[in-house]
C-alpha cells in the first residue's frame, strides 16, 4: 500500500529551554543545536517516510510511564520547540489551543514533554491551556539518557520541528509546512476524519469524489503551470491526460511520484500522454522547489486556493488522487487505494486509451 490509515491521534510537544548554548538560537529559528544536543544528533536530516519510528519512554509529572511501544493504534504528533525561540513558542501555543478546541474528543491525546526545571515549565504553562494534555518534564541536564537518545534517534538538530508517527509506528511526516497556525489544525482535522473515511470507503467505492467515471470535465477548467502557461480542458480535448493531486507535506504523494515519473510518464509520454501534478495550496516558489527535489519532469500545476482539488474531491477526502481523462474529455479512471494492483489497472487503462 502507498498510504497509511489512522485510527486516533496522540500529540506530543517537547520543549527545550536549556542545553542550547548558541545565543543566536534564541533570536532565529532553525539554527542548529549545540553542545549536548548536537552531540546527540550527529546524523541530521528528514526521517524517511514509512520507516519505523524509534521507541522512546518518558514519565509524566503524575508518575505515569509513556512509551511509543504502548501507543500502537494511535497517531503520535511530536512537536519539538523551545522557550528560547519565539517562533517555536508560538507554534506550541497553537498546539495548546488545538488541544483545548477538541478536548472532548477521546480519540485524541495531547502530551507535552518539557526539558526544563519544573518551576520554569510551570511559569510558561500557567499561562497556557492544560486541558486534554498529559505533561512530562525531564531534567535540563543535556546528559539525560532519555533526552539524548530521543534527539539522536529522531535527528533533532533544529527547532521548531514536528514529527508525525502513524498508528503502526511508521513515520508519516517529519515536519508540518508553514504557516503552522493554519496547517496544524487542518492536519488534526484530517486525522479525525480518518476513521470515517475507512468506514465509508469499505462500503462505497469512490466515496470521497465529487465526480464519477464518465463525467465530462468543464471545457473552461484551467491548469496553470509555474512558468505562466495555461491549459484548459478544451485545449486538451483529443489528448489522454493524467492528473495527480500532490503537496510537499504529503508523504504518500512523495512515494507515489517517482512511480508516476518513471513507470508512467517516461513510458507513455512518447505515445502522446500528457500528465500534470496539481499541487494543493502551495505558492509558486514551493512548487518549483518541490519539482526539483522530487526530480520529476512532468509539469506541476498551481492550485494555490485549492479550487481545482475541490472541484473533484469532497471536503473530507484524501489528497492523494490520480485520474485519467480520455480523448473525449471524460473521466476514464479514478484511483482509490493506489496499491500495486490498482497501479497495474491504471497502466492498462492508459495503454488502452492511447492505442485507440
Amino acid at each position: 500500500m502507498l498510504y497509511s490509515r489512522s485510527l486516533s491521534v496522540l500529540v506530543m510537544a517537547f520543549a527545550f529551554t536549556s542545553g542550547i548554548t548558541n545565543v543566536g538560537y534564541a533570536q532565529s529559528a532553525g539554527q542548529t543545536f549545540t553542545a549536548g544536543a548536537s552531540d546527540a544528533s550527529s546524523d541530521p536530516g528528514e526521517l524517511p517516510f514509512g520507516s519505523q519510528a524509534p521507541d522512546f519512554t518518558f514519565t509524566t509529572v503524575k508518575g505515569k510511564t509513556i512509551s511509543l511501544a504502548n501507543l500502537k493504534g494511535k497517531v503520535v504528533i511530536i512537536n519539538i520547540w523551545s522557550t528560547l525561540d519565539k517562533e517555536s513558542m508560538q507554534q506550541q501555543v497553537v498546539v495548546n489551543k488545538e488541544a483545548e478546541a477538541i478536548k472532548d474528543d477521546a480519540s485524541i491525546v495531547f502530551i507535552s514533554i518539557a526539558r526544563n526545571k519544573l518551576e520554569e515549565w510551570k511559569q510558561f504553562m500557567n499561562k497556557q491551556n492544560k486541558n486534554n494534555i498529559q505533561h512530562i518534564v525531564i531534567s535540563n541536564n543535556t546528559k539525560d539518557a532519555a533526552a539524548i537518545a530521543f534527539l539522536k534517534d529522531y535527528k533533532v538538530t533544529a527547532i521548531p520541528r514536528t514529527v508525525i508517527i502513524g498508528r503502526k509506528g511508521d513515520i508519516l511526516c517529519s515536519s508540518i509546512p508553514a504557516p503552522f497556525d493554519t496547517t496544524f489544525p487542518d492536519f488534526v482535522k484530517m486525522w479525525r476524519l480518518q476513521q470515517e473515511r475507512i468506514d465509508v470507503a469499505s462500503h462505497k467505492p469512490y466515496w470521497d469524489y465529487k465526480v464519477s467515471i464518465g463525467d465530462k470535465l468543464p471545457a473552461d477548467l484551467q491548469l496553470v503551470v509555474p512558468n505562466g502557461k495555461t491549459y484548459t480542458m478544451k485545449d486538451l480535448r483529443g489528448k489522454v491526460v493524467l492528473l495527480e493531486f500532490t503537496a510537499t507535506w504529503c508523504g504518500v504523494c512523495r512515494k507515489l511520484m517517482p512511480h508516476l515519473e518513471n513507470d508512467i510518464w517516461k513510458k507513455y509520454q512518447p505515445e502522446g500522454l500528457l500528465a500534470f501534478g496539481i499541487d494543493f495550496k502551495e505558492p509558486k516558489e514551493t512548487v518549483l522547489e518541490f519539482a526539483k527535489d522530487m526530480n520529476i519532469t512532468y509539469p506541476l500545476v498551481l492550485d494555490t486556493d485549492g479550487k481545482i482539488f475541490q472541484h473533484f474531491v469532497k471536503e473530507n477526502g484524501g489528497l492523494t488522487k490520480v485520474m485519467i481523462i480520455g480523448r473525449d474529455g471524460k473521466i476514464a479512471f479514478l484511483s482509490q487505494q493506489l496499491d500495486d494492483a490498482e497501479l497495474t489497472i491504471m497502466k492498462n487503462k492508459l495503454a488502452e486509451l492511447l492505442h485507440t
